[in-house]
Parts: structure tokens; sequence; C-alpha cells
């Protein structure tokens, strides 16, 4: 399997955010598979649009 990355649209709490997705791309069936480590990927990227959108602190700002 290839590791990929794409443009793709991910909807969260009703809108739309544009992330670059990760995923493994079988090279003999064409199927495309996640791993838990690329779902949190593809998922913190997301969460982290939001937060800027809404003026939300990001995890390392409320440890500091």
């Amino acid at each position: 399997m290839t590791l990929k990355r794409e443009k793709r649209v991910m909807l969260f709490r009703k809108k739309e955010y544009t992330v670059h997705y990760h995923f493994y791309l079988c090279n003999e069936s064409g199927g495309q598979f996640t791993s838990t480590e690329l779902d949190e990927m593809n998922l913190v990227q997301v969460y982290n649009q939001y937060r800027d959108e809404h003026n939300l602190l990001f995890p390392e700002e409320i440890r500091a």
C-alpha cells in the first residue's frame, strides 16, 4: 500500500472544512484505507480550523 494525501472536504458541526486527507491506497484493488493514527491526523486538521475560526485556545496554549 502507498501512503497518499489529497485535498478533501470534511463536515464538522454542520460546516465544511478543507483538509489534506491522508490515507493508504492499495496498489492491487485501488481501495482506500486509514489507520487510527491517520484518522487522528485528519481530524486534528479540522479541529484546528474550527478553533481558529471560533477563537478557541489550542491545547498547547492551554498547557502554557
